[in-house]
């Protein structure tokens, strides 16, 4: 049995499951379970085995992903004694959904002489699979206490109870932040129902009553808009919130302020959803707020609004803020293009407004074929001869001289030059209206152009009822690809290479050899595809380049010690893209066996193995952060536990650890 078994005793199955039963209710399923034990099934998520992942998870959001997810990591705690368990498991997936593989040894035990046992859940994540192993974190379940427990029905960490010889599922929330710093999304499993949250920035000025302006200081509080109150505000989401000030050089700045807001929900995007109030604040020093000035400000916000601080610069990837005005003249929130001010470019297309023929659509070109001083791209009869485009039978040419012989008669779907009314293949181009059976439907899109009842793909002679034809490949396979070569003779059957070119002569042609050089870096990953490197440090199938004194080597491991990595196979590098916590895997195992603990310092990467009450007598470290550049390392001589270097993320890491029993 593994040394991970005998740490972690009996673990409940944890699944990822998307069904519709309730955390409380009892599913069947094909196994049987123990009397005095029960599993359990969770919702999408994952939570690491280290402190590091956990400091990690109550600070950060993982960016979204459309990977799909891979492992499931979770910590739970069970029975009076609050027993740790920690494990990872695959996700799989069948036409109910998302779901973790099964694994008989994870149970939990019902306590002697009772039928119950409480269950905890404490951590959940969820991870994409790179290279057949957790790669990065996609989910992560928000704990109570942090800023987005609020964003979900029921934060982390739930208490449940298991009745013996059961399986039991339970829904978990799990969020993701996208990679504009923008939508936050959550998803309740079971009914998979995104939650989608967005970033609504706000800035502020002060004016006097003599005009002056000033970077202005405040109070910001957000409320869900209510109907039935005067003022709107319903349910509080923050309040007492400030943005950041100070002053350089005698300069006083603000920053926007950014919160994290839900979307409208099934609401129309033109009504009311929220509502904030922003209250003025004197900023000592600065300026100091008359009696009498405006210092409340009350707004409700529409999705329509925040739609139009999305889309006010143009550029999908950021979000403008919500401009507030205390006592002064100008309006509060986004402003909208002006189409009258000839220096504005409300399209963005680099031509001001006073010079561009189509100031609301972008046409850098600036075509006007009929001269009007409208643009072709948004002028309703471009050609000029009163008839609009959609009507015209020729849009483009004033005289209408254009020949569509055509249009009474279907089109010409194909553009072959035959209408579709006459053509025998009227959506495959076919000019020749080749038809060799003579059943109207044309050779080119007949599946049996011969017509003995044959299709083309499976006919010998295709072009021939009798089969009389002559094909070499008639006793060899056949010739799938076409390219001359017998397929029980080619080293690319379904991909035509007549040159049956094979670089690495592993009987494989290159044109469809995933990995041409047979360097063990696919291609898709190979930035030297013809190329066998004899040192290769960072995966990318190219030779390194000389500057590097780190030695990849760790003693074989000794009685009651295993080799564990960071992604179970041991020699190639894993892209770490913020201060986390990684799963130690056993080379060819799914299970973690402990977490490698990675935070970036002005030193370097300071690092730490947390595997419970196993030792580590023998690790390597190496660590790069660029492709091809030079690696720095540490192993168990060190006693900082940093590996010294300037690194910024992303960074590329390998581990290689020995993890022992303990005696």
């Amino acid at each position: 049995m593994r040394l991970l078994q005998k740490y972690m005793a009996f673990f409940a199955l944890i699944a990822l499951l998307v069904t519709s039963c309730s955390k409380d209710e009892t599913a069947t399923v094909n196994r049987d379970v123990a009397d005095n034990a029960a599993s359990i099934y969770f919702g999408p998520v994952l939570a690491d085995l280290g402190s590091q992942f956990n400091r990690q998870q109550e600070q950060d959001i993982p960016e979204c992903s459309t990977d799909d997810p891979a492992y499931a990591q979770i910590t739970l705690t069970y029975g009076e004694a609050n027993t740790e368990v920690s494990v990872v498991v695959e996700i799989l997936q069948d036409d109910q959904g998302l779901f973790t593989a099964y694994d008989d040894e994870l149970e939990i035990p019902i306590p002697s002489g009772e039928t119950t046992v409480s269950v905890t859940l404490t951590d959940f994540v969820v991870w994409n699979d790179v290279d057949g192993a957790p790669g990065m974190p996609i989910w992560v379940a928000p704990k109570e206490g942090s800023e987005y427990a609020q964003f979900v029905s029921d934060p982390l960490s739930n208490t449940f109870s298991l009745r013996a010889g059961s399986k039991n599922y339970v829904n978990v929330d799990v969020i993701c932040f996208d990679d504009r710093d923008v939508n936050l999304y959550g998803y309740q499993f079971f009914d998979i129902n995104p939650v989608p949250l967005y970033e609504f920035c706000v800035f502020a000025n002060y004016c006097t009553d003599a005009g002056r302006h000033y970077t202005a200081d405040y109070t910001f509080a957000l409320y869900e808009y209510d109907g039935n109150r005067e003022d709107g505000k319903g349910d509080m989401i923050y309040s007492s919130l400030s943005p950041e000030t100070g002053m350089d050089d005698g300069t006083y700045w603000a920053d926007p302020l950014c919160v994290t807001i839900p979307g409208p929900g099934d609401l129309a995007s033109d009504v009311p959803y929220l509502v904030f109030e922003a209250t003025l604040s004197d900023w000592p020093g600065y300026y100091t707020a008359e009696d009498d000035d405006e210092s409340v400000i009350t707004k409700t916000i529409s999705w329509d609004m925040i739609q139009m601080l999305f889309d006010e610069d143009g550029n999908d990837e950021t979000t403008e803020y919500y401009h507030i005005f205390f006592n002064c003249a100008d309006d509060d929130g986004p402003v909208e293009c002006d189409l009258n001010d000839p220096d504005a470019d409300c399209d963005n297309d680099g031509i001001p407004n006073g010079e561009d023929n189509c100031p609301q659509v972008s046409n850098q070109d600036q075509a006007d074929l009929d001269g009007d001083d409208i643009g072709d791209v948004c002028d309703e009869d471009r050609d000029g001869d009163g008839i609009d485009n959609d009507s015209d039978p020729c849009p483009d040419d004033p005289n209408d001289d254009c020949v569509d012989d055509c249009a009474d008669r279907g089109g010409d779907s194909d553009s072959d030059g035959v209408c579709d009314d006459d053509d025998n293949c009227p959506n495959t181009a076919n000019p020749d209206q080749a038809d060799l059976d003579g059943d109207n439907i044309g050779d080119a899109c007949d599946e049996d152009r011969d017509g003995d009842g044959v299709d083309n793909g499976s006919d010998p002679c295709p072009d021939d009822p009798n089969d009389n034809c002559v094909d070499e490949c008639a006793n060899s396979g056949g010739d799938t690809d076409g390219d001359g070569i017998c397929d029980d003779d080619d080293n690319c059957p379904s991909v035509a290479n007549a040159d049956q070119a094979d670089f690495d002569q592993d009987g494989i042609g290159d044109v469809c050899d995933p990995d041409i050089d047979n360097d063990g870096v696919p291609n898709d990953q190979d930035d030297c595809d013809f190329e066998v490197p004899v040192v290769d440090e960072d995966g990318d199938g190219c030779e390194d380049e000389a500057g590097s004194d780190c030695e990849w080597t760790i003693s074989e491991p000794g009685a009651n010690c295993f080799r564990a990595t960071l992604n179970g196979e041991g020699d190639s590098f894993l892209e770490i893209t913020l201060d986390t916590g990684v799963p130690l895997l056993e080379e060819g195992e799914i299970v973690a066996a402990g977490t490698f603990g990675i935070t970036l310092t002005g030193n370097g990467l300071e690092y730490n193995f947390d595997t419970g009450t196993a030792t580590v007598p023998q690790y390597n470290i190496q660590v790069t952060d660029s492709s091809g550049g030079v690696i720095s390392c540490s192993d168990q001589d060190d006693d900082n536990n940093v590996v010294e270097g300037s690194f910024t993320y992303p960074i590329y890491v390998r581990v290689a650890a020995n993890i022992c029993e303990p005696n």
